[in-house]
């Protein structure tokens, strides 16, 4: 059986606001069936990871890639991932 890509993968994901750093080399690989959770306290960029994963916000640098295709560019609905909020 030929190796798959990851289901998910970010490549040093970096996000700001301003003067705020939301998110700092962030690499992450996430195997397809696989499930993962991020924890840390609020403000630590939780969100914003799911945010740039979803497309709704554009990282500053890094990647993003689904099914080992580079979505970085792509708006949400070409990425064909879902974001459910905690609370609306």
């Amino acid at each position: 059986m030929p190796d798959l890509p990851p289901a998910l993968s970010l490549r040093d994901i970096q996000k700001s606001f301003g003067a705020v750093q939301a998110v700092r080399g962030v690499s992450l690989d996430v195997a397809a069936g696989e499930t993962v959770a991020l924890l840390g306290p609020s403000g630590c960029g939780k969100s914003t990871v799911l945010r740039v994963v979803a497309g709704l916000e554009r990282p500053d640098s890094g990647s993003v890639a689904v099914g080992g295709r580079d979505v970085t560019a792509l708006p949400p609905e070409a990425r064909h991932v879902g974001l459910v909020f905690q609370d609306y």
